[in-house]
């Protein structure tokens, strides 16, 4: 079952970059693939997510090609959130991160990255900070361009059904009828999560959404 949503709004790429006032930057990238065919995919958790977030707060994203990306910023109590969702692919979304990261002068604390994980059950969020790829191709392209512990915020897809599908065919499929059902209260509690770390570091910690 597709997923029906709208198409992002996307601004010229000439808004600023800084915002006066704001402290140190933190950054949320959502991991995905551009385009209306892999919108509703289950590799593109990350992007609903952040899609989401940026939708709550009315803030329009750009394209900033210098970024290869797609990008937002948010503000929450004079902390400036910044939200990314690279335009390279799953596979070579470090070259975007690595970009921002270094037009932001961002330690690896602060860089949060939403992915879709197969290891953990659907309905399931996952806050874990630390250097581990699991075996996702764009977490091993993250990690082998930004040294140091980063958080990672998981969003459960598994387990994988039927056992015997090849593991690309399962996450570039769509979520089913039923998980579609209960997408809108996951990815708000990834909004949740986003807003707590305006005010923190993220503890450890998973959480079950019903």
């Amino acid at each position: 079952m597709a997923i029906i949503r709208k198409s992002p709004v996307l601004s010229e790429d000439t808004s600023a970059l800084y915002t006066s006032g704001m402290e140190v930057a933190k950054l949320f990238v959502g991991l995905g693939n551009p385009g209306q065919k892999y919108a509703s995919n289950r590799h593109n958790a990350g992007f609903m997510c952040l899609d989401r977030m940026v939708e709550m707060y009315e803030t329009p994203w750009q394209d900033k090609r210098d970024f290869k990306s797609h990008f937002a910023q948010i503000e929450i109590g004079g902390i400036r959130l910044i939200m990314l969702k690279p335009q390279t692919y799953v596979n070579l979304s470090g070259e975007a991160v690595l970009k921002v990261a270094q037009f932001y002068k961002l330690i690896p604390e602060n860089i949060h990255v939403i992915y879709d994980e197969v290891r953990l059950p659907f309905g399931t969020i996952e806050v874990l900070a630390g250097q581990q790829t699991f075996g996702h191709n764009g977490l091993k392209s993250i990690a082998g361009l930004i040294e140091g512990e980063m958080k990672l915020i998981r969003f459960g897809i598994g387990p994988k059904r039927p056992e015997q599908i090849a593991l690309t065919d399962f996450v570039l499929a769509d979520f089913t009828a039923e998980e579609a059902v209960k997408l809108p209260g996951l990815t708000r509690e990834v909004c949740s999560i986003i807003g707590e770390a305006s005010g923190g570091d993220l503890p450890n910690g998973r959480r079950s959404v019903a």
